[in-house]
């Protein structure tokens, strides 16, 4: 047998055979896992006094190890204390999934792992994981029919028909979609699909999609579209299937840092000017995202380019001017 250079391979192997009431001689173990006997005498001693303390005995007369009782730990240890803790701490994540069905299962998963640690260390995995907080604003939920019929819709490339509340106007809407991808964006979950009445590549904020049935057409990804292309240009994981545009943004160098720090997609190139302003250029077709992003920032970032843009944040800017020009006396 090759060499087993790991000692949990090892470690699970031994304890596999004891299992099933094997009773392991050292040199015949070393044999068969390709290594020296003193390092399967150090892994049975490790079994039964380190951090897993399990029933193994040790017949001297015959010179057998064997489990005596029970031994239900070791599953645990498939992995590392390490590792464990950061899977364990990686699951306090799940809180972007709220609002989905997967949410229910991932919560019931960190509750299994939990349930396989010993007391002492379930209690420190679980006093340090309350110490860790994925917050954000509350999430609309997202109907469990609809995320189910998407996802298997994604692996089988069958055309949904979808009905779906439209953001600005409010108007129900029915689609025709291939969906092309799940994106999360800021703990909210979008659809990425081709729609069959606008003839180009939408997003779909799920929440909205008040419906859903599957149609039995399957489809083909339409211009060789790549997912990972697509939200290279995005903005927000929305992008538009017209004309990509060279965005240049500058921030005042009071906010500099904020000009830094801001992800807007992956062409975006940073540069600081004479006065130590910050200059943020990247290219997408998303200008409606840009824009509501720029209107949020209040005033600490100039748009420089496209001209389009310049203009309807200027229009917007205007009439919020209007709108709040005067004080309101609210009635009592």
């Amino acid at each position: 047998m090759r060499k087993m250079t790991s000692q949990m391979q090892r470690i699970l192997t031994l304890d596999r055979w004891l299992r099933q009431g094997r009773r392991v001689v050292a040199k015949d173990a070393a044999e068969e896992l390709g290594v020296d006997e003193r390092t399967i005498r150090r892994d049975l001693k490790e079994i039964m006094e380190g951090e897993w303390k399990l029933p193994i005995r040790y017949d001297r007369s015959q010179r057998v190890w064997f489990y005596d009782g029970d031994s239900t730990a070791l599953p645990a240890t498939i992995i590392s204390s390490a590792d464990r803790l950061a899977l364990l701490l990686s699951l306090q994540s799940v809180e972007q999934y709220r609002g989905t069905p997967l949410y229910g299962q991932l919560k019931a998963l960190y509750a299994r792992l939990l349930e396989l640690l010993m007391p002492e260390s379930r209690t420190s995995y679980e006093t340090l994981a309350a110490k860790i907080r994925f917050e954000g604003p509350p999430l609309s939920p997202i109907a469990s029919d609809v995320w189910n019929t998407l996802l298997n819709s994604l692996e089988t490339k069958e055309t949904v028909k979808i009905t779906y509340k439209t953001g600005r106007s409010g108007e129900t809407r029915k689609r025709s979609v291939d969906p092309y991808g799940l994106v999360c964006r800021h703990r909210d979950w979008y659809l990425i699909g081709w729609d069959h009445y606008r003839r180009g590549v939408r997003t779909f904020f799920l929440p909205r999609i008040a419906a859903i049935e599957y149609t039995e057409k399957t489809f083909r990804l339409r211009g060789g579209f790549v997912l990972d292309k697509y939200l290279s240009t995005a903005v927000d994981s929305h992008q538009s299937t017209g004309p990509i545009h060279h965005v240049v943004l500058r921030f005042n160098k009071e906010s500099a840092n904020l000009g830094e720090e801001f992800e807007w997609n992956a062409t975006q190139r940073i540069s600081h000017d004479a006065e130590g302003r910050v200059v943020v250029e990247f290219d997408t077709g998303a200008l409606y995202a840009v824009e509501r992003q720029i209107l949020g920032f209040g005033g600490k970032a100039e748009v420089l380019s496209p001209g389009e843009l310049r203009c309807s944040v200027r229009a917007i800017a205007a009439k919020l001017c209007d709108i709040h020009l005067y004080p309101v006396m609210l009635p009592r």
